[in-house]
């Protein structure tokens, strides 16, 4: 086998590795039975646990409860997914040996993969705008 399918194979089990840990240590704590989140009835029990304290703001209810455990299960994805294609971009451009449509192609994925993560940056800032008190803020 070349080296670049090697490195290519390596890299992929890195990422689907990485994707699997991250969506067992997410679901594996909780069970996969019919639960209720507060007033909300469930397929998957999220861990919430569907106080509706007024007090607290909307952080107790229980929708708002589900959409930051969403939020948050796409931080996680979108992390191994910018991580993953930092690496990747990085195998393409130092296994081009000069050849330059390589080389572009590393850069290309790199690129990508910083604006990927910069948009993801910029949509968590305006929810935390338009959602009054943000969203993680108790």
């Amino acid at each position: 086998m070349k080296l670049s399918k090697i490195l290519k194979l390596f890299a992929l089990s890195l990422i689907i590795g990485g994707l699997l840990v991250a969506i067992a240590s997410i679901v594996a704590p909780h069970s996969v039975a019919a639960a209720k989140c507060g007033d909300v009835k469930t397929s998957i029990d999220f861990g919430c646990d569907g106080s509706t304290n007024s007090k607290s703001g909307g952080s107790a209810n229980p929708i708002f409860q589900i959409l930051i455990i969403v939020i948050r299960f796409l931080s996680v994805g979108v992390g191994l997914a910018v991580a993953g294609g930092i690496i990747w971009g990085g195998i393409l451009f130092v296994t081009a040996r000069g050849n330059s449509s390589q080389t572009q192609k590393g850069v290309t994925v790199i690129v990508n993969s910083v604006i990927g993560l910069l948009l993801f940056i910029f949509m968590f800032a305006i929810l935390n705008f338009v959602i009054p008190g943000g969203i993680f803020s108790s």
